[in-house]
């Protein structure tokens, strides 16, 4: 199951955190299509808007990387670009009803639980060490 959106998973950037959060709500309502009766056209949509939304997510975060001196910048800029070309690659590849389904609930998970939860809580440490020097 994916967690929910907590506080502690805050990067204290009230844009990014909002994008976050947005970025959960898809997710959870990718995960839900796993065990619903769907339409290809309905998961297309929901991968497409991932998409759309993670590419202006992750010029937003650079920027905002980039404006704190974050020296992960560059290897981050690197894991947003695999993410997006993944994903690209994932919606050329599906198949069929159950395939399409099995890869967004592979997305939303890969997404929140390896970059959010993970990559991008780096960016929060980094900011907690400029805030107490």
């Amino acid at each position: 199951m994916l967690p929910k959106w907590e506080d502690r998973f805050s990067i204290h950037n009230n844009e990014i955190d909002a994008q976050h959060k947005k970025l959960f709500e898809l997710a959870h309502k990718a995960y839900a299509l796993e065990y619903k009766k769907t339409s290809r056209v309905e998961i297309r949509e929901i991968l497409s808007e991932f998409f759309e939304y993670m590419k202006v997510h992750f010029k937003d975060e650079e920027s905002y990387m980039e404006s704190i001196g974050y020296p992960g910048l560059e290897d981050h800029k690197k894991l947003h670009k695999k993410i997006i070309e993944e994903l690209s690659k994932t919606i050329k590849s599906i198949h069929n009803v159950h395939d399409m389904k099995e890869k967004l609930v592979i997305v939303a998970q890969d997404w929140l639980l390896s970059h959010i939860l993970h990559d991008d809580m780096l960016i929060e440490r980094h900011r907690l060490k400029l805030s107490v020097k």
